[in-house]
């Protein structure tokens, strides 16, 4: 979409995109956010945000914190750029200004840049501030985006059929690869038991107070742990499962001052506490029912022409690394050789993305074919991507944040 990046590209894309998979348009199940249920988090591109605006109003929109630390590099240079991370990620307010103090002192014109910057798109300070926002799951940039071009690098250089059909054969493999690989479990999934067994053992000499006889608030006191871990204290709601470290309403999995009340107040055991205060996200049950069904696979020799859409040419590209730049001649995939307007360009042209093509052979403008052949693949990629990014989340630990969770996310990267 390299010619498209602007308001009026990203809105034919979403716009697609929501017709595709109108859940994504869906309530959010947590009654305390105003948002809806799937976020958005994008590298910051203009058009994108615009576009965003108009097509998912009610949904939040996030920025990646590798995005940004890249923006600061060239704007001030690579010691603001280290910081900004920590900053994101951050739910400590006592760190994020610490943070900010460090910037301030290499560069004011850097800590002014951050600022400009809405924190409650990209800051999870700003999610302690305002419990209205919804959870990321530790989530705060592109990298599942990032995976998947990985992971299907290799099929873009065929054309967008052969492309589409590759796509969906790799993620075929990798959805019954993680099938066999958890079938059969139950309980938490193993990263979030090991994470909890440690909070159990870390919360033993931490003190529980109600606040109110009767009452959901428990004040959470931690004993000091040296001069790195001085002594503090958290504020939590067990009814809402919120705490001031912001972790547990972020994660759907117990804060450490979480576990503390569960044991020390409710005398509850570790395995109490990981079969009734974990999110179902973190259940094999769950990762079993995800991977239940797998994509329907297509054989292309079975399609037929609708009449518009050119099959792809088998002819084999000549050897060697493609030309980046030519003359107008150059345009068309060597792949393919065809006047026909609805030609299958090399979608890594600046002058061939799969929007001009439309726009050329001017199929949008014809109310009798509103969805062609191309846009149903177009669509069929958009679902595969969708599908990739629920369960990616749960048995990759692609975030910067390294947590392992089923996020809620819809990842457009540009």
């Amino acid at each position: 979409m390299k010619d498209g990046e602007d308001a009026e590209g990203w809105k034919w894309f979403l716009e697609l995109l929501v017709e595709a998979i109108p859940l994504l348009k869906m309530q959010h199940p947590y009654n305390r956010c105003r948002f809806c249920y799937f976020t958005v988090i994008s590298d910051r591109q203009k058009g994108l945000i615009q576009a965003l605006q108009q097509v998912f109003p009610d949904n939040h929109h996030c920025f990646c914190s590798v995005h940004i630390a890249r923006n600061v590099e060239k704007e001030v240079g690579k010691k603001v750029a280290k910081l900004v991370h920590a900053l994101s990620a951050t739910f400590s307010k006592r760190e994020s200004d610490e943070l900010m103090a460090k910037i301030n002192a290499i560069s004011a014109r850097g800590k002014k840049y951050l600022e400009g910057i809405s924190a409650n798109q990209w800051r999870s300070t700003a999610w302690v501030d305002d419990p209205t926002l919804p959870p990321r799951f530790g989530i705060v940039t592109t990298n599942m985006s990032e995976s998947v071009n990985s992971m299907v690098g290799d099929a873009r250089d065929g054309s967008w059929l052969e492309c589409t059909n590759d796509i969906v054969r790799k993620m075929m493999n990798r959805i019954c690869s993680l099938r066999e690989e958890n079938y059969g479990r139950e309980g938490v999934v193993d990263k979030v038991a090991e994470i909890l067994e440690s909070r159990w053992k870390n919360c033993s000499n931490f003190q529980v107070r109600e606040v109110v006889k009767g009452g959901s608030q428990f004040d959470v006191f931690r004993p000091s742990r040296g001069a790195s871990q001085p002594e503090t204290n958290r504020l939590l709601d067990v009814r809402e499962q919120t705490c001031e470290c912001g972790k547990w309403q972020e994660h759907g999995v117990p804060c450490i001052d979480a576990v503390a009340y569960y044991r020390l107040f409710e005398t509850q055991t570790l395995q109490y506490i990981m079969d009734n205060h974990v999110s179902e996200h973190y259940k094999y049950e769950t990762v079993n029912e995800l991977l239940k069904e797998n994509i329907v696979p297509v054989s292309l020799d079975i399609l037929d022409q609708d009449g518009v859409t050119l099959p792809p040419n088998r002819t084999k590209r000549s050897s060697g690394r493609p030309r980046k730049k030519g003359s107008g001649n150059d345009l068309v995939s060597p792949m393919i050789q065809t006047n026909h307007p609805l030609f299958v360009a090399d979608a890594r042209r600046e002058d061939t993305t799969l929007k001009h093509v439309l726009q050329e052979s001017n199929l949008r403008n014809n109310n009798q074919l509103s969805l062609t052949f191309l846009e149903q693949y177009i669509t069929v990629i958009t679902i595969i991507r969708f599908q990739y990014y629920l369960w990616i989340g749960g048995s990759s630990s692609n975030s910067c944040s390294g947590s392992n969770s089923f996020g809620n996310f819809c990842v457009v990267e540009t």
